[in-house]
């Protein structure tokens, strides 16, 4: 797809969930942004057609599924 790519690490959402909950803290939401890599959008240079791919992706489910990158919302639990 390009040789400018840059390098990231994937966990799994268990794991993201287990950290956050060992440091006291409760997920309250979760976002996914894309389903299709990046690069695959910038093929394209087209706000509108991105767009309309990840709009229909997410609409038969593959956003839930797939989609990346995942930010979390969390809180900070009560003391007990």
């Amino acid at each position: 797809m390009g040789a400018n790519v840059e390098a990231y690490r994937v966990l799994r959402e268990s794991a993201v969930r287990a950290a956050l909950a060992e440091g006291g803290f409760r997920v309250v939401q979760v976002h996914r942004q894309f389903v299709l890599p990046i690069n695959f959008h910038k093929l394209f240079n087209s706000l509108v057609v991105t767009l309309a791919i990840e709009r229909a992706l997410a609409a038969v489910g593959c956003l839930a599924l797939f989609g990346s990158p995942v930010t979390f919302v969390a809180t900070r639990r009560e003391p007990r």
